[in-house]
């Protein structure tokens, strides 16, 4: 149907463009010149007023740092070596209906399992940057050293850790005190998660 509805378009166009006869040359000779300079896309779909839809992409939900990319190592400032501070953190492409988002940053490779470093929720959906040093709007969770805020990466000497940053979109904010546990957290956010983002950070003190 597409097909035979483009060709009538293309017949169509054709024969208006060969009755308009502002020179006075003959038809053939126009017809010659059409085949010989078919008209563009956009001048088709431009008849009769119609104009031509674009589709914008959307921008994919994540995570990033301007200290360090993803899956490198991390600077040692932001460690129990350093200043003991939050990195950077920037947010984009958040989806359009979220509500809020879910900061949650894990230690892969702690030798008694995930260890939580970091736990915030009910951030604000139009958050684009969490400062350096700074907690970002919404609640603080609790971390596994049952304190709140961020606490810094300190791996065993000679030992390189993974620290996950995960970053949830959702579609509600989470009826929760602040001082939650990150299992309080999880446990509220099933069936509400829109969209996840993820950076990767490495941290190897030396020997």
């Amino acid at each position: 149907m597409e097909l035979a509805g483009g060709i009538i378009l293309g017949v169509t166009l054709m024969f208006s463009l060969l009755a308009f006869n502002p020179s006075g040359t003959s038809w053939f000779d126009r017809f010659i010149t059409f085949l010989s300079n078919p008209p563009r896309t956009e001048q088709i779909a431009g008849i009769g007023g119609a104009e031509i839809n674009t589709k914008s992409k959307k921008q994919v939900f994540a995570l990033s740092s301007a200290t360090f990319s993803n899956g490198n190592a991390m600077p040692s400032r932001y460690t129990c070596d350093g200043v003991n501070i939050s990195p950077p953190l920037f947010i984009s492409g958040v989806p359009e209906k979220a509500q809020s988002l879910v900061l949650i940053m894990d230690d892969q490779d702690a030798p008694k399992g995930i260890w939580t470093h970091w736990v915030v929720f009910n951030i604000p959906p139009t958050a684009q940057e969490i400062p350096e040093g700074k907690e970002p709007s919404g609640r603080v969770g609790k971390n596994s050293w049952g304190t709140t805020g961020y606490g810094a990466p300190c791996p065993p000497k000679g030992k390189e850790h993974r620290y996950v940053f995960h970053l949830y979109a959702l579609s509600r904010t989470l009826p929760l005190r602040v001082g939650s546990s990150k299992a309080e957290v999880l446990a509220g956010m099933k069936g509400v998660v829109l969209a996840e983002a993820q950076l990767v950070a490495r941290y190897k003190r030396s020997k």
